[in-house]
């Protein structure tokens, strides 16, 4: 999963593309770790939905404009805005379902 270093390679991802995932995550957090190659192979079955990192730690002023305090935390956006947001532990499942149905 390639990371995005900046506001505006995530401004440029999330205008690029008609959907868009982004997985924050924080560098101590042993669950975003955890949860990151799950996450990364379930989206392995929506090709049309690319899927990048955010490092909150890296790169705070993202998740700040985001609104994101807490990780591991996945949203998708649809034409720019945010459509789906899930934090904490992630509900593949859940997930899969929702994905199944915009897909």
């Amino acid at each position: 999963m390639e990371k995005l270093t900046s506001t505006q390679e995530f401004e440029n991802y999330i205008a690029s593309n008609e959907l868009a995932a982004v997985y924050y995550s924080t560098l101590l957090c042993g669950v975003c770790h955890a949860m990151k190659p799950q996450v990364e192979k379930l989206l392995e079955n929506y090709p049309n939905i690319p899927i990048k990192e955010v490092v909150m730690d890296e790169v705070p002023e993202i998740s700040s404009q985001q609104t994101v305090f807490s990780s591991p935390a996945f949203i998708l956006y649809a034409q720019g805005k945010e459509f789906v947001r899930q934090a904490g532990y992630l509900r593949l499942d859940q997930l899969d379902s929702l994905l199944t149905r915009i897909s």
